[in-house]
């Protein structure tokens, strides 16, 4: 995955975040309560200006009340839908 679309799959996964966080009407505050991550942080991955480990990623599906499998694959359906390279770079 080259820089253009990493850059884009952090956006797929802050509006993903996003979404999920407000079907559920919870405040940045309320879902960073819940992943143990600071507000500032949920507030960045949204705006895409940081990328989650893995180990927030979870947290952070954990708290949305979802696995991870299942926000990877609607990070990547987003990454797709934003026109991103689906993963076309795997070997």
């Amino acid at each position: 995955m080259g820089a253009g679309a990493g850059r884009v799959y952090a956006q797929a996964f802050g509006n993903v975040l996003k979404r999920r966080r407000a079907r559920l009407g919870l405040s940045q505050e309320g879902l960073a309560e819940a992943a143990d991550c600071h507000r500032t942080h949920v507030g960045f991955l949204e705006r895409a200006e940081k990328v989650a480990t893995l180990a927030v990623a979870r947290r952070i599906a954990i708290a949305l009340g979802i696995t991870l499998p299942r926000l990877v694959t609607e990070v990547e359906r987003e990454f797709a839908r934003l026109g991103g390279d689906g993963g076309s770079a795997r070997k």
